[in-house]
């Protein structure tokens, strides 16, 4: 599977959280939706008249339930409709007053507009949610008083409003907490793949910094060598002149193209890249000094100290009409150290980072692995680049 394939696909584990969610949905609602009704009602027969009616509006009271949370299943970020706010309210404050009216027990039926009341409370703000069921209690507390049958001794049925209130304050929690609990391992869901996403995008920055380095540096002699071949040729060989420029034409062409490019990773030696200077510089009559040994270090050391030369060499030779290049390595106290000098650098171009992302991308690379890396002129018509890395022994 591709990276790309990986960061869109599901987390494995989300289906089986959401089937974990639908079975406790079941097992809590369930009964006291469709089951305390039931009993309710053989234990407290209402008459026809409310047990019809309540039936009902119990049976659309659990359908609009059980619909919202269907929809947050697949739709977890969204907010309840404006149409279903509005069926709610109705079918809710419906059961609620017939409910309490039926009998001294019926404020039992406060269950249904409380779950309605904990699904039109989804994704709304902490003052939303405190204002909404204070209001909800007070309403069913109020209701209680103005419809409950009274006791047999007179008076407002101050037990049945508290049910009621009770209902309200509680119960809404049991479908707002399901709802809360599936946005948040959406969440999750959602941060997986954003790391992923990251992840790709970091990787394929370093790569783009790698063909800059390799390719750009093989481009930048293969141009270096045609030029040198150019001047070398016989006045008179005209014709071979021009296809050795366009050689050197394409290669610089090319070098422009491939700093878009993504590409895998070579591993590299300090060794073989001071090999490969001393040659190139050797051909364009640049003295090069070498001073240390690259064996003493780790191979991902020489690795990572060996793209810097590269860089190095690559920006010398195109940036610079160097005479001498010095190399110095050194090795103490857990730190690497790589110091390149070139003279023959014109005031132009002095400033380092005005053309490619090569050094800016080392330093960053070197920056990552606790490293440093500094590029710049010193004195004079001189430039240097300064890397110090950590050795990992």
């Amino acid at each position: 599977m591709s990276i790309a394939a990986a960061t869109d696909a599901e987390d494995p584990a989300l289906p089986a959280a959401r089937r974990r969610m639908v079975i406790i949905f079941v097992a809590m609602t369930g009964p006291i939706a469709a089951g305390l009704p039931i009993v309710f009602l053989m234990l407290d027969w209402p008459g026809i008249r409310f047990a019809a009616p309540l039936v009902l509006l119990d049976a659309s009271v659990l359908t609009l339930h059980s619909w919202w949370f269907r929809r947050s299943l697949r739709h977890p970020k969204t907010y309840p409709p404006r149409s279903y706010l509005v069926l709610a309210t109705v079918s809710g404050t419906s059961l609620l007053c017939l409910g309490i009216l039926s009998s001294p027990l019926g404020s039992i039926w406060a269950f249904g507009p409380a779950l309605l009341l904990g699904d039109s409370l989804t994704r709304r703000d902490r003052r939303t949610v405190i204002a909404s069921v204070t209001g909800a209690c007070l309403a069913a507390f109020g209701i209680g008083v103005l419809l409950a049958p009274p006791p047999p001794d007179g008076g407002p049925n101050w037990a049945s409003a508290t049910i009621a209130a009770a209902y309200m304050a509680v119960l809404w929690m049991a479908s707002f907490n399901r709802v809360y609990w599936l946005g948040s391992m959406n969440t999750l869901d959602t941060s997986r793949r954003m790391a992923t996403e990251l992840a790709t995008a970091r990787e394929r920055l370093r790569l783009a910094d790698d063909l800059h380095d390799i390719l750009g540096h093989a481009l930048e002699v293969v141009a270096f060598k045609s030029e040198l071949a150019g001047k070398l040729l016989p006045a008179g060989a005209g014709e071979a002149r021009g296809e050795i420029d366009e050689v050197a034409r394409v290669a610089r062409k090319a070098m422009s193209e491939v700093r878009a490019l993504s590409r895998d990773r070579r591993t590299t030696t300090l060794a073989a890249e001071l090999a490969g200077a001393q040659e190139t510089l050797g051909s364009a009559d640049i003295e090069l000094s070498v001073t240390g040994d690259p064996a003493r270090l780790p191979d991902e050391t020489q690795d990572i100290l060996g793209r810097v030369l590269r860089e190095a060499m690559t920006n010398l030779l195109r940036h610079s009409n160097a005479g001498h290049c010095s190399v110095i390595l050194g090795y103490d106290t857990g730190i690497a150290e790589l110091l390149v000098t070139n003279d023959g650098v014109p005031a132009t171009n002095s400033r380092p980072g005005t053309e490619g992302t090569g050094l800016a991308g080392l330093q960053r690379y070197l920056t990552e692995r606790l490293g440093r890396l500094t590029a710049g002129p010193e004195q004079e018509d001189t430039f240097t680049v300064h890397a110090e890395l950590p050795v990992r022994s």
